[in-house]
């Protein structure tokens, strides 16, 4: 944003702030204020945040969210073709 007089000088939002409320949907209460990013959610299992959060599986011992959603699919197959 602009300062009121109109002059760059005086910008006290930045754009490094802008981009983060793009993608932080604030501080995670469990997580000790840690910014917690859209989308995740606290896994009281593991005690850590997990975005695009599932579920804990007591399986594979973890928690299955974006970054292992397709080996746990995978997973899921083999055990049913086994």
């Amino acid at each position: 944003g602009r300062a009121v007089d109109g002059k760059r000088g005086g910008d006290t939002h930045s754009v490094t702030d802008e981009i983060a409320s793009h993608y932080l949907a604030g501080e995670c209460a469990r997580c000790d204020g840690q910014p917690r990013p859209l989308r995740a959610r606290h896994c009281t299992h593991c005690g850590r945040c997990v975005w695009r959060y599932d579920h804990h599986c007591f399986l594979v011992s973890n928690c299955v969210g974006e970054a292992n959603h397709a080996l746990f699919l995978g997973f899921l197959l083999t055990q049913v073709l086994a």
